[in-house]
């Protein structure tokens, strides 16, 4: 009789973490297409239009760390649910407000979003995977076709329906995001919970033999 080793991890957790991967990594990509299209219509300065689309990696640069700390102490799936929820609704926040120093502060908020869901596909790959580089690789393959199929979609929203279809076609693809995060089953206790380690009693062979009475005279 064959069957999944008890070793391997489950298709629905798989199709969760790489589908984490896939669409927060391809974010990053679709807005380099979208935002250089639509921060010109606000009429900024070259050097706020370099802002703008560098703005994306300042809450990353800064939050990086706290926030590998803030999954490990919350909870990795529990941080990604809010986080992916935040780069579904900021997009739609671009075309509705149409200001260049707004434009810039949706930009760190959807940096950071991105930033997250990608150390949250690692960490999981740690948690869930128990940090197998077979499960590693395939997520760094299945990733590389949202790379490659994500920003001429959203180019082509943008061409067909206008500012408003690119960035909903934006927060749609974050909405992968947070739906992959949702599939993913609640992780057991922390390892830390566990008792400390007791070394075992020495055995009996290693134990030095009695004295005699006459080694003692």
């Amino acid at each position: 009789m064959t069957g999944r080793s008890p070793d391997e991890v489950s298709w629905r957790v798989q199709a969760a973490v790489y589908g984490i991967g896939l669409f927060s990594t391809s974010m990053f990509y679709m807005a380099s297409v979208i935002v250089p299209l639509y921060v010109p219509m606000l009429d900024p300065s070259p050097i706020l239009l370099g802002v703008a689309v560098g703005a994306r990696n300042v809450l990353p640069l800064f939050l990086s760390i706290h926030a590998g700390a803030l999954m490990d102490r919350l909870g990795a799936r529990r941080v990604m649910i809010v986080f992916a929820a935040l780069g579904v609704a900021v997009p739609l926040l671009y075309p509705a407000v149409p200001w260049i120093w707004a434009l810039i502060f949706f930009q760190m908020l959807s940096g950071l979003s991105d930033s997250m869901g990608w150390l949250g596909a690692q960490i999981m790959i740690g948690q869930y995977m128990k940090g197998r580089t077979s499960y590693a690789g395939r997520l760094s393959f299945v990733i590389r076709f949202g790379h490659l199929t994500a920003p001429p979609m959203v180019g082509a929203a943008w061409d067909l329906y206008g500012p408003w279809g690119a960035f909903g076609c934006l927060a749609l693809w974050g909405f992968g995001t947070l739906a992959c995060a949702a599939l993913l089953p609640p992780l057991p206790p922390m390892a830390s919970k566990r008792p400390p380690f007791v070394p075992p009693p020495m055995p009996n062979s290693t134990r030095p033999p009695p004295m005699s009475r006459a080694s003692e005279r």
